[in-house]
């Protein structure tokens, strides 16, 4: 029957260290006139959850039991959300009791996320520094809404709906290689740090949210480098996003996705700044940011079967068109990446290395969305004068 059940094995972890664990358990939501849609949860038809229902998940020894009741829960999310020191493996068993055997009542484990919080050799990390002083500034911010991710504040869960943050900071952390060197302390989600010039990566994590990384935090001698880490709320089964970040230049960046509109007879839509919903609002501009750095994001609630055509354009880019060389030299600079959040992915793509470049547009990849594969662009793949919004 559909009333009980048990799952458990191992992970293999690709290095022995610090890990997180994250995921959601998703409690269902009784509403008597949903309606079947690609990835509707959590409104159901079926009947009321009953709140005596049980998840119990156990991982490298460490238990939590989730009730079919979402009490201070956001979204009809209750996390998951510990680290495990010095593992090399995830011993893992999920299960679950429920009084009802129709499946849109049970609960359900998401999938999950382990993000490597590094190793302790700090002595060989230190010695890939250099000389002197840099600066670190920034802010920690959700990527849905631009709003600082400080304690208590209220932001958005990324489907409409506010969540309230619990009474702790972001976890910033910068890494020489796999090891995690430095912590930053923030205040009302910024921080600003000096330390020694080198090539650093970003990481940062928090409850309900996916992991932020981003391989490319270089500080330079006697400079200051501003970053913004922009984390994306978890997403319901099915779901996609796109979050695009940049530097300080240039101060508009236009990130756009061309997509089958869900119309009876067919067609497509685009959504970017000036048309920022399609498919009733299934498909969504989430934020638009007009003075550099990002994030700009688009989510997508369910796919339906045809191409998705993401590309990056420089607001007023055409101005600045070499005609030598048919690039636009201030969205070439802009260290621009797109990050594509999915299932229990999150792929990254750099200009420069993923898709290409013609005017004023970083045409950046096309996901299948039968399938959901995903490819990056070529001049054959996404011409970039086809699916265009406009000038």
């Amino acid at each position: 029957d559909c009333r009980e059940g048990r799952g458990e094995g191992a992970f293999a972890l690709p290095w022995k260290g610090r890990w997180l664990v994250q995921f959601y358990v998703g409690v269902p939501h009784y509403d008597r006139y949903a309606t079947v849609i690609p990835a509707a949860f959590p409104d159901e038809s079926e009947g009321p959850p009953d709140p005596s229902d049980t998840l119990d998940v156990t991982i490298n020894g460490v238990t939590q039991t989730f009730h079919n009741d979402m009490g201070n829960g956001a979204g009809n999310k209750l996390f998951f959300f510990h680290v495990f020191e010095g593992c090399k493996e995830l011993e893992y068993a999920f299960a679950f009791h429920s009084h009802s055997d129709r499946t849109h009542l049970h609960l359900f484990a998401s999938n999950g996320e382990a993000t490597f919080l590094g190793d302790e050799l700090a002595s060989v990390a230190r010695r890939q520094l250099g000389e002197g002083q840099g600066r670190l500034t920034g802010t920690a911010v959700d990527a849905c809404d631009g709003k600082l991710l400080a304690p208590h504040a209220r932001v958005s869960d990324g489907y409409g709906g506010v969540m309230t943050l619990a009474n702790e900071e972001v976890s910033v952390r910068l890494l020489v290689g796999t090891t995690a060197l430095f912590s930053l302390s923030l205040h009302a989600a910024r921080f600003s740090l000096s330390l020694p010039p080198g090539s650093y990566a970003c990481e940062a994590t928090y409850p309900g949210f996916y992991s932020f990384f981003d391989p490319n935090c270089d500080v330079l001698n006697r400079q200051e480098r501003k970053q913004t880490i922009a984390l994306c709320p978890l997403m319901n089964p099915g779901h996609g996003r796109f979050i695009l970040s940049w530097g300080a230049s240039p101060t508009d960046l236009d990130l756009m996705l061309n997509a089958p509109s869900g119309a009876p007879g067919g067609g497509r839509c685009t959504v970017w700044y000036l048309a920022r919903f399609c498919r009733k609002q299934q498909l969504r501009l989430d934020y638009d940011v007009t003075a550099a750095y990002g994030p700009e994001t688009i989510t997508v609630q369910g796919f339906e079967a045809g191409k998705y055509y993401l590309r990056v354009r420089h607001f007023g880019g055409h101005r600045f068109v070499d005609r030598r060389t048919n690039l636009d030299p201030l969205l070439v600079a802009s260290h621009a990446m797109v990050t594509y959040y999915v299932g229990h992915m999150a792929h990254r793509f750099h200009l420069g290395e993923a898709g290409y470049v013609e005017r004023e547009d970083w045409m950046v990849l096309v996901v299948d969305g039968a399938t959901g594969q995903v490819a990056l662009c070529t001049p054959v793949l996404c011409p970039r004068e086809e699916h265009a919004p406009g000038p």
